[in-house]
């Protein structure tokens, strides 16, 4: 299984027409994950949120969180000590928030270096 995103589309579609890749377009295309998953398709995403101040309730809301086939890490970027950890496979409606769990701690850890490291990569400068 491959975890597939909507900026993937373009890719897949310039791909299936045959035309050349985009260079520097975000996404991949999915025609590979038609066939079977590639051994180097992503194993997680970021997810961006930014604070919105039309609405006063969502105010120093936003946050950046990864996400893989098993968890959703959210780090806010304001609010202290509100991040969230879920488990999607025991979890999947996000009712249990396992940010202090000591059973989740190793998982805690892993998401944490996981969003560190694609943040590093996003914002790194295009060739």
């Amino acid at each position: 299984m491959g975890l597939a995103l909507t900026t993937d589309l373009a890719p897949t579609i310039v791909e299936l027409a045959g035309a050349p890749a985009m260079p520097g377009i975000d996404g991949r295309s999915l025609v590979p994950l038609f066939a079977r998953t590639p051994a180097d398709w992503r194993t997680s995403f970021l997810i961006e949120y930014t604070t919105d101040i039309v609405f006063p309730r969502t105010l120093k809301m936003g946050y950046d969180a990864v996400r893989t086939e098993r968890y959703k890490y959210i780090r806010y970027r304001d609010l202290k000590d509100m991040n969230e950890l879920y488990d999607l496979l025991e979890d999947p409606f996000e009712l249990s928030n396992l940010i202090a769990a000591p059973t989740a701690t190793a998982a805690r850890q892993q998401m944490e270096k996981e969003l560190d490291r694609i943040l590093a990569s996003a914002r790194a400068p295009l060739p």
